[in-house]
């Protein structure tokens, strides 16, 4: 799966520069990271649903085996956690480091600063209401997000493999309820079975009994603070489509806040 994911990563730096231009996703080094227009940004997240989606097929076996109804069901719950929780990620990476950071990797790969959010998106066609209004809608998500996410998963010293254990335990979601007995069943062993691949990733490290279980409690504890992160920004992007504040990408647009 963490082979899937750099494959992943790397077809969308490429399709992105193929497609939009510039050297987006190329470096994590801040002084070299640009800032994020949403134009760029809503269209990156139409190539990121089609890459995730093939890498889930090819990579995060036992997802191919769902029936196709259960494969658009199960997909559809993850997508908005992938992408808004692979942002903080590489949060982490670009700026995770630096004391007081108030600053956001956002879906095209480029940075938005807190309090200045509203720069993000001005001069774009997609946009119809005002910048600054739109910057407030998703003020707390992303002060949260920087704040309190980002120094969490440092603090857990996450890493390709713990995230890659993080986006598989939500894609592997067996308590959603429009699937089959068979596909939840499938899911659940292979929910069991991140774990304890994650447990053994740890294991290799020779940490102590106290340690590992430290590390993986850090991983798997950050999870449930993911998928609370991922449904506020899902309840922000429910307004922007209600009130037509913008133009969402297609996957966005009438989502579900439930």
């Amino acid at each position: 799966m963490v082979e899937g994911y750099r494959k992943f990563r790397n077809m969308r730096k490429s399709s992105y520069s193929l497609l939009i231009g510039g050297t987006n996703f190329t470096t994590w080094i801040p002084e070299y990271i640009p800032e994020s227009n949403y134009s760029n940004a809503k269209n990156c997240v139409q190539i990121v649903q089609s890459l995730a989606y093939d890498m889930v097929m090819e990579y995060f076996e036992p997802f191919s085996t769902l029936s196709s109804q259960d494969q658009k069901t199960v997909f559809a719950n993850f997508l908005m956690f992938f992408g808004n929780t692979e942002k903080l990620y590489n949060t982490c990476k670009a700026f995770g480091k630096m004391p007081d950071n108030d600053k956001i990797i956002l879906s095209d790969g480029g940075y938005g600063k807190l309090g200045e959010i509203s720069k993000c998106y001005t001069n774009s066609a997609d946009v119809n209401g005002d910048p600054e209004e739109l910057a407030k809608i998703f003020s707390t998500s992303m002060t949260y997000s920087v704040k309190v996410i980002v120094p969490a998963m440092m603090k857990a010293e996450i890493d390709d493999y713990g995230m890659t254990a993080i986006y598989a335990i939500s894609l592997f979601n067996d308590l959603l309820t429009d699937i089959t007995i068979e596909s939840r069943e499938i899911l659940k062993k292979a929910k069991e079975e991140t774990i304890k691949d994650l447990h053994a990733y740890f294991c290799k490290k020779g940490l102590s009994d106290v340690e590992l279980t430290l590390a993986v409690s850090r991983v798997l504890l950050l999870l449930p603070t993911l998928e609370q992160y991922v449904k506020r920004i899902r309840e922000n992007y429910h307004i922007l489509d209600v009130f037509h504040m913008i133009d969402l990408p297609n996957f966005y647009k009438h989502v579900s806040i439930n």
